[in-house]
């Protein structure tokens, strides 16, 4: 009789330890990066639907910066409801008929500016980790949720930004709803309508809005300070153009040499 080669007992299980491991260190980056795509997707669906209503809200009402001022205030962290207590908590503010655009939006619900559940009530994370502000609380925004599930905040642009940069209106959205991290730059990316534009944050520039040249140090990364940018306000640009958030895994991206990680 012929012998015949075989893995013995042990090698079999060496084996089988070595592709546990590998895989106990490749999956939860394989996780990570789908939920990412995932993020990435639902922000250019959001992009998308919002530059279609403001460019038609536009096209009724003419440039946002003459829409003029509506009913809502600002109370910093509480929903008082005395609109008095919250006008003089507001006398910083240009206040914009957000409405005009909500109108053009698929809907869900429609918090005005109540805290009425369109938003989690908790602090909205900076990319640091460091707490940014609670939107459900601030009757400063007009808060709603999209028919795919998208939480969305607006608001006037504050008190001289308009003429200084053209800036009218900030828009904050959630991508993937009440879903944690509820972060910065992770799920939760800010807008603006610029120069009667719907811009993106992270394109600004000294001499007015086009994508960022250079590293991200100043910009958008948990890994520096520099201009905030471990706040994450600026990463939605990074997010939309380059399709990744790469930014969160290394610390040597630029806009112009190096794009992806790898």
């Amino acid at each position: 009789m012929k012998k015949k080669n075989a893995f013995t007992l042990a090698e079999v299980l060496i084996t089988l330890g070595i592709i546990g491991v590998v895989a106990a260190m490749t999956m939860p980056m394989l996780v990570a990066k789908y939920r990412d795509k995932q993020i990435v997707t639902a922000l250019k669906k959001f992009n998308s639907i919002m530059t279609q209503a403001i460019t038609l809200a536009i096209n009724e009402n003419g440039s946002p910066t003459v829409w003029g001022a509506d009913d809502f205030v600002n109370s910093g962290e509480q929903d008082t409801g005395d609109n008095d207590t919250d006008s003089m908590n507001n006398r910083d503010m240009e206040r914009t008929s957000t409405a005009l655009i909500v109108k053009h939006l698929k809907v869900i619900k429609d918090c005005g500016r109540k805290a009425e559940g369109c938003f989690p009530d908790v602090y909205i994370k900076r990319l640091n980790g460091v707490n940014d502000r609670n939107i459900e609380r601030q009757t400063r925004y007009h808060k709603i949720i999209l028919a795919d599930g998208t939480l969305v905040a607006l608001s006037g642009a504050e008190n001289g930004i308009v003429g200084n940069s053209g800036v009218s209106i900030e828009i904050w959205a959630d991508v993937n709803g009440k879903r944690p991290p509820n972060t910065l730059g992770k799920d939760v990316f800010m807008f603006s309508v610029a120069n009667d534009k719907f811009v993106p944050y992270g394109f600004e520039t000294s001499g007015g809005y086009d994508i960022t040249s250079g590293d991200m140090i100043n910009i958008c990364s948990p890994f520096f300070n520099g201009d905030g940018a471990s706040r994450g306000y600026k990463c939605t640009a990074w997010a939309l153009y380059n399709e990744n958030l790469d930014y969160l895994y290394c610390d040597d991206l630029n806009w112009e040499t190096k794009t992806k990680c790898k």
